[in-house]
């Protein structure tokens, strides 16, 4: 038979599976070594931490975000070229709009990389409790606006 017996069987599995993932991410889970997968073995201590030296950039989750924000210019772009043409005349209105805020927001992430993370640390629950107070903000009568049918 090539499904499970039971119906729930595989669902159990994926939330065991989803379970053990969330300890781990979390730093509680088991630490497993697989000795087959172990590559750092076959070269001298000395030379793999040459190899691999701590960098104070993820070059990794650099490119992903250039990536997705490269592409979510491409989608505004894609979705407002026809309507920005015939309301302002430009067809890239809304796009040059989207790529100053995108650079905004890069100098605004690079200023804050600069802030020590002890001091990240020491003030978040106040920046907690700010960004409470903030989502509750549009639920106050009086400050919200309705727009479109919707409120």
């Amino acid at each position: 038979m090539a499904g499970s017996s039971r119906p729930t069987e595989g669902f159990l599995n994926g939330k065991i599976f989803l379970g053990v993932v969330v300890l781990h991410l979390a730093g509680l889970g088991f630490d497993w070594h697989n000795p087959v997968m172990d590559f750092t073995s076959a070269l001298p201590s000395s030379r793999f931490k040459e190899l691999h030296a701590p960098s104070p950039v993820d070059y990794l989750l650099v490119v992903s975000v250039l990536l997705l924000v490269g592409f979510g210019l491409v989608m505004v772009y894609s979705t407002t070229g026809i309507v920005s043409q015939e309301k302002m005349g430009d067809s890239l209105f809304y796009a040059k709009r989207q790529l100053v805020s995108t650079v905004l927001g890069g100098i605004f992430m690079i200023t804050c990389m600069q802030v020590p993370l002890g001091f990240l640390r020491k003030i978040a629950p106040y920046l907690l409790a700010v960004s409470l107070f903030l989502l509750l903000l549009p639920l106050t009568p009086g400050i919200a606006d309705r727009a479109g049918g919707a409120s």
